[in-house]
C-alpha cells in the first residue's frame, strides 16, 4: 500500500494487483487523502465485507483542473465568455488546480479571498470569487462536490471599490506629458486624454481608425473617436502607440511615478477617460448622456446619428488648448 511520486505526480500501488495508477495530483496532502479511503477499502476487501469487483471499481477523483475543464467545455461557449471566464479562473488555477476539488476547504477559500483583496479592489476581488463560486456550484450539482464552500453568507466583500477613480485634474496630466522624455508615452497619454479610449483600445489605434475616424469594438460594435489637430500631429506615431499589454503596464507605471512625484497620489489610466468626460461635460454643450455616447458608453453605432463630432473635436482641442 505504497505511495509513489513520479514527475511530481503521486501514484498508488495497489495491494491485491501491485499495478500503479495515477491520483492525478501534485498536491501532497490530496494524496494522502486518497491513499487513506484506498488502504481502508481495501481492508473491508480484505476482510470479505465487499467483493473483489467493488474493490476494484475505483471513484473517480477530480482535481480543480479536471473541473475547470469540464465546465468551460460545458458551460462556456463563445470565444468571448470563455477570455472573460478564463480571466477571472486561471490564476486561481494556477494555485490550486492540482489539488483534489473535495479536498478544498473553506480555510483555502479565506485563504486565496485574502491575496486577492490585497491586490485589487472590492469590486474585482468580488468578480473573481463571484466566477469562482460559480464553478463550484456548477461542481455541486454535477456530483463532485457534496457542498460549495464559496456559498458561504457574507463571505464575499462588498462590490463597492475601496478605491473609486476620479478624474485626474487636466494640468496634472499635462505635466506628465510634458515632462516624459519618452516620445511613445507622450503620444499614448495624449490619445487617452484627447480621444477619452480605454487604455487597450487607445494603444492599438491602426491607419484606418484614424482615417475613418472610427474603429471597431471586441463587441463587433462600430465606435466614433475624436482625433484632434494635436493628434494629426503626431503623424504615424499614433498607430499602435503601446500595442501589447505589458507596454502599456510599463507605461502606465512611467505615468503614476510622475503624478506621485509631483502631485503625491495614485492613479491610473482609466482615470483620465474620466477627465476627458469631465471637460466635456463641463462645455455645457453636450449633456451626461451625449458624453457618454461619445466616449462609448452605449453599443449601438445608431446611438451615435445625432451626434456633432466635429464639434465635440473642436471643443476637446480648445479646452486643452487653452488649460
Amino acid at each position: 500500500m505504497a505511495l509513489i511520486k513520479r514527475n511530481k505526480i503521486y501514484y498508488y500501488e495497489d495491494p491485491a494487483t501491485l499495478k500503479r495508477t495515477s491520483l492525478k495530483t501534485k498536491c501532497k496532502k490530496s494524496a494522502l487523502k486518497i491513499k487513506k479511503d484506498l488502504d481502508e477499502k481495501y481492508l473491508r476487501y480484505k476482510l470479505g465485507l465487499i467483493s473483489r469487483d467493488e474493490y476494484l471499481a475505483r471513484p473517480v477523483e477530480k482535481t480543480i483542473q479536471d473541473i475547470y475543464n469540464i465546465y468551460s467545455n460545458a458551460e462556456l461557449s463563445s470565444k468571448k465568455v470563455i477570455k472573460y471566464y478564463t480571466s477571472k479562473l486561471t490564476p486561481f488555477c494556477k494555485k490550486y488546480g492540482s489539488i483534489i476539488i473535495q479536498d478544498f476547504t473553506y480555510e483555502d477559500a479565506c485563504d486565496y479571498k485574502s491575496v486577492i483583496l490585497n491586490n485589487a479592489t472590492n469590486k474585482t476581488a468580488n468578480n473573481h470569487l463571484s466566477e469562482i463560486k460559480r464553478m463550484f456550484e456548477w461542481a455541486k450539482n454535477a456530483k463532485y462536490l457534496k457542498e460549495n464552500v464559496f456559498n458561504i453568507r457574507g463571505y464575499l466583500p462588498s462590490i463597492k471599490p475601496t478605491n473609486p477613480r476620479y478624474a485626474i485634474p487636466l494640468k496634472h496630466i499635462l505635466y506628465a506629458i510634458n515632462k516624459s522624455d519618452n516620445i511613445s508615452d507622450r503620444v499614448y497619454w495624449t490619445i487617452l486624454l484627447h480621444t477619452g479610449l480605454r487604455r487597450n483600445d487607445a494603444g492599438n489605434l491602426t491607419e484606418d481608425n484614424v482615417v475613418r475616424g472610427i474603429f471597431q469594438q471586441k463587441s463587433k460594435e462600430y465606435r466614433r473617436i475624436m482625433i484632434t489637430d494635436t493628434l494629426k500631429n503626431y503623424g504615424i506615431l499614433i498607430y499602435n502607440a503601446m500595442p501589447t499589454d505589458n507596454q502599456q503596464k510599463k507605461s502606465l507605471k512611467r505615468f503614476q511615478t510622475i503624478i506621485q512625484n509631483k502631485y503625491g497620489y495614485h492613479t491610473d489610466f482609466h482615470s483620465i477617460r474620466h477627465t476627458t468626460m469631465t471637460l466635456l461635460v463641463n462645455t455645457n454643450g453636450f449633456d451626461e448622456t451625449q458624453v457618454g455616447r461619445i466616449l462609448g458608453t452605449e453599443s449601438s453605432v445608431a446611438n451615435y446619428a445625432h451626434i456633432d463630432f466635429e464639434r465635440a473635436t473642436k471643443a476637446i482641442s480648445k479646452i486643452i488648448a487653452n488649460a
